[in-house]
C-alpha cells in the first residue's frame, strides 16, 4: 500500500476549535488545501505557515495556536501508510494530545470519576480520522483524488 496524501478540516464548534489533519503531503500542499477550504481572514493558513516553518525535520507533529477566540490545531504526518500499525499508533498518540488539550482548555477534570467526556471525544476524533482514511483509500482506488 502506498502512502496517502490526504488533508481535511474538522470544525469542532462545541470546542470553538478547528483541526487540520494531514496524512501525507508537503507544507505547500497543506497550506494550498487549507486556503481553498477556509474563509478569508480565518487566520488558519497564516497559522500553518508560521507553525510549519520549524516542522520540516520530524515525521509527525501536533501543534496548536489560538487565533482570536478560536483554537487551531494541526496534526500532520509527513507520510502515512494505512497498513502500518506504527502510523496508526502515531496518529492515536497525536489524537490523545489533542483530546487532552481540548478538554484541559475547558478546565475539564480528568480522573477516574470523570473520564467519560475524554473517552467520547477521543473516540469521536479517531472515528473521524478512520472515516477520512477510508474515504481517501476509496478515492485512490476509484482513481478520484480530491486533495
Amino acid at each position: 500500500m502506498s502512502n496517502l496524501n490526504y488533508a481535511f478540516l474538522l470544525n469542532l464548534e462545541l470546542y470553538n476549535a478547528v483541526i487540520v489533519f494531514s496524512l501525507g503531503g508537503t507544507k505547500e500542499s497543506i497550506i494550498e488545501y487549507v486556503k481553498g477550504n477556509t474563509t478569508e481572514g480565518s487566520g488558519i493558513p497564516e497559522m500553518l505557515e508560521r507553525e510549519m516553518e520549524d516542522l520540516s525535520k520530524t515525521r509527525f507533529h501536533g501543534v496548536m495556536e489560538r487565533y482570536e477566540e478560536q483554537e487551531m490545531f494541526l496534526v500532520w504526518m509527513k507520510s502515512f501508510d494505512p497498513m502500518s500499525p506504527d502510523d496508526w499508533a502515531a496518529t492515536a498518540h497525536e489524537i490523545f494530545h489533542l483530546t487532552m488539550h481540548l478538554m484541559d482548555s475547558r478546565e475539564a477534570k480528568f480522573d477516574l470519576d470523570n473520564h467519560e467526556p475524554y473517552a467520547y471525544l477521543n473516540g469521536y476524533l479517531h472515528q473521524i480520522v478512520n472515516e477520512a482514511v477510508n474515504s481517501a483509500l476509496k478515492q485512490e482506488k476509484d482513481g478520484k483524488k480530491e486533495n
